[in-house]
């Protein structure tokens, strides 16, 4: 699957010469996630996105595009995580698109962009290339994630260790939950994302300590 979505990604950077990465969700039974994403960066900015809120999450729930042509024009207040992960990335724009199979929302599409307003007038030819192909690998996906989940539990260093104890007073404090509720979202992004908890949580982190925060 990862094979085939750099084929899409080549077609789309045509479009585009600015994409520096693609993601396809998958969403089942009210539950959205990863199943596929062109690079590491691309799937930690998803696992941002169901920790605290994005335009992939929103696209999905609206059931329409969601362009973001300018990274500074994001609301930080809606979306802090996400708009300081994207900062961190070098991303400068985001488009997210729903999938649709038979007339009903089934997933979603994200590109992401180094140049503000990289996506603007290309919404109908990017729909070309990722449409009937992200409905036919969503159709097609394994929706089982028990695997991720057993993955992104108990990291190996101490180090890890430590990232996550800090993201999660972060993540209580931001969002008013306990610090086990907060360490179960990290974990829950993470499996969403199909990446491990402490990236969620360095991902937090290094987006906190760039703004002084």
């Amino acid at each position: 699957m990862a094979t085939a979505l750099q084929g899409q990604v080549a077609r789309a950077q045509e479009i585009v010469p600015e994409l520096v990465g693609v993601s396809l969700a998958s969403t089942t039974e009210g539950l959205t996630f990863t199943f596929v994403a062109s690079s590491d960066t691309v799937a930690t900015l998803d696992a941002l996105q169901y920790l605290d809120g994005g335009p992939c999450v929103e696209a999905i729930r609206v059931a329409q595009a969601i362009d973001i042509p300018d990274a500074d024009a994001l609301d930080e207040r809606q979306w802090e995580l996400f708009a300081r992960g994207e900062s961190a990335a070098g991303v400068e724009a985001s488009l997210s698109m729903p999938v649709l199979t038979g007339g009903r929302v089934t997933g979603g599409v994200n590109l992401y962009a180094s140049r503000p307003g990289a996506f603007r007038d290309r919404y109908d030819e990017l729909a070309d290339v990722f449409g009937a192909w992200a409905a036919g690998a969503v159709t097609n996906a394994d929706l089982t994630f028990r695997t991720r989940g057993e993955a992104a539990k108990a990291p190996a260093r101490l180090d890890a260790i430590g990232d996550i104890a800090k993201a999660v007073g972060v993540v209580a404090a931001r969002q008013g939950v306990s610090t086990v509720e907060a360490r179960t979202r990290l974990e829950h992004a993470g499996t969403l994302a199909g990446i491990a908890t402490e990236n969620v949580a360095r991902a937090v982190l290094s987006n906190l300590d760039e703004r002084g925060a």
